[in-house]
């Protein structure tokens, strides 16, 4: 039960263990960002390979981290390559969009991947600093806002408006800035709980990061061609 009035009314800073987690976390994290940018950027053997097969990847290490428990042993290993394989699925479902953005116009995935990190850094930072646990209210709202932009998006597909389009695409970056906040006070959570699962954490946080760097990407693109 994430909603409970203990947790929303926590002002209690950081605990140390906590602090220590965070580390974990954003470390790997940018271990897996490094790892998609270098399979986008890096002609490597993945390069030959369908969307579709990174799909499947990404779907498939995300089971097994998810359905895997961490540990102090080596089985934590075996997560680090499902995170590794995480990441290269994400490089090779996206690689050719986000090519193709960067020969129609280089700035555009320039400031979208600076854009990107930049919300992540604020809204984590504030999420971790903020004196009240208020990110757990985001929780309803995030999940209104999906449904909404899912069932607009489908009814869209019948009408083609340009000017729906460009709103959902707004209310999506707005969503994943909420899932950034949302998603790092649930590991604040978890860590005070005693889950102290990095690898699934840093998984979790790093999605967020890429979704919205898509998104953004996605807006941006739009944006130019519409001029």
């Amino acid at each position: 039960q994430y909603f409970n009035v203990n947790t929303i009314l926590d002002f209690a800073p950081l605990t140390e263990p906590q602090k220590v987690h965070l580390t974990k976390v954003y470390t790997t994290l940018a271990f897996s960002a490094l790892v998609t940018f270098l399979s986008v950027v890096i002609n490597g053997p993945w390069t030959i390979l369908h969307p579709l097969f990174g799909v499947f990847l990404v779907l498939g290490s995300i089971f097994y981290i998810i359905f895997t428990k961490t540990s102090r042993n080596d089985s934590n290993y075996k997560r680090l390559v499902a995170l590794f394989l995480f990441s290269l699925g994400l490089g090779i479902t996206y690689r050719n969009y986000i090519l193709q953005a960067f020969v129609f116009k280089p700035e555009i995935v320039t400031t979208a991947l600076m854009g990107s990190i930049g919300i992540f850094g604020s809204f984590s930072l504030a999420s971790l600093f903020m004196k009240t646990r208020m990110a757990m209210y985001l929780g309803a709202l995030i999940f209104s806002l999906s449904n909404y932009i899912v069932m607009v998006n489908f009814a869209n597909y019948f009408f083609r408006s340009r000017f729906v389009n460009n709103v959902t695409l707004i209310l999506g970056l707005f969503l994943f800035v909420g899932y950034i906040a949302f998603d790092t006070q649930m590991v604040l959570r978890e860590v005070k709980n005693g889950n102290e699962d990095y690898i699934y954490h840093a998984m979790m946080l790093y999605y967020d990061l890429f979704a919205l760097f898509l998104e953004l990407l996605i807006y941006l693109t739009a944006k130019a061609k519409s001029k």
